[in-house]
């Protein structure tokens, strides 16, 4: 039962959620980067993405929009994992598939564990803690 209404999220539906992720990760791209090159911070020619956000007041915006990313890719993954397994039980008169099923549980894995990353990106800075900003750039 929980499944569903998390599966309809009222009125607007779940499928809003990656719009809203991709509108939400392209602001903070040119954000951070127009604050980045108006400030003379970094190069305007093709910088890093963590190089954008990485001294203030940059740094603070590209953390809060990369969060909420980090957020939305979290919950697009879990309503994902239980609409697929809602899914497969529906479908009763077939058996379920153990490949679709370990599928399923293994894109839920990767989902959170992408997901984890981007908030460990978010919050340690390239130059304040440069080897578990890239631990969570490599996750």
């Amino acid at each position: 039962m929980l499944e569903r209404y998390l599966l309809q999220m009222g009125r607007i539906g779940a499928g809003h959620l990656p719009v809203l992720f991709s509108i939400n990760f392209v602001a903070m791209l040119v954000i951070t980067y127009s604050f980045s090159v108006w400030r003379g911070d970094v190069d305007p020619v093709f910088p890093y993405i963590s190089a954008s956000g990485d001294s203030r007041p940059e740094s603070c915006i590209f953390s809060m929009f990369l969060n909420v990313c980090a957020f939305f890719i979290a919950l697009i993954v879990i309503l994902r994992y239980h609409l697929v397994a809602e899914l497969l039980s529906q479908n009763s008169d077939q058996e379920e598939d153990p490949l679709i099923s370990l599928t399923n549980r293994l894109s839920l894995f990767a989902g959170l564990l992408g997901s984890v990353g981007m908030f460990i990106v978010a919050n340690f800075q390239e130059t304040a803690v440069i080897q578990i900003h890239l631990t969570g750039v490599r996750i």
